[in-house]
């Protein structure tokens, strides 16, 4: 439960309008399953396109915890 309210930042590979890797951020809202680390997470508005779902479903393995790669994740830290 201390995950909830969790900002979040996450490495995705787009491939619509700009192509490559990028970190989108959002915040933890919920748990979906402790044990298979997966939590439900609100992206920022900017980081949602036309058509796509607000919130999703995220698993957030220990290995790709503030790597360089796609499905990284990390803390989002803000001023």
């Amino acid at each position: 439960k201390k995950f909830i309210g969790f900002k979040i930042e996450m490495l995705f590979n787009y491939t619509h309008d700009q192509e490559g890797l990028s970190w989108c951020h959002g915040e933890v809202i919920a748990i979906k399953d402790a044990k298979k680390k997966t939590v439900i997470v609100r992206w920022a508005e900017e980081h949602v396109g036309e058509g796509e779902k607000s919130e999703t479903i995220q698993k957030l393995p220990d290995n790709k915890w503030n790597k360089s790669r796609e499905g990284a994740w990390r803390e989002y830290l803000t001023e």
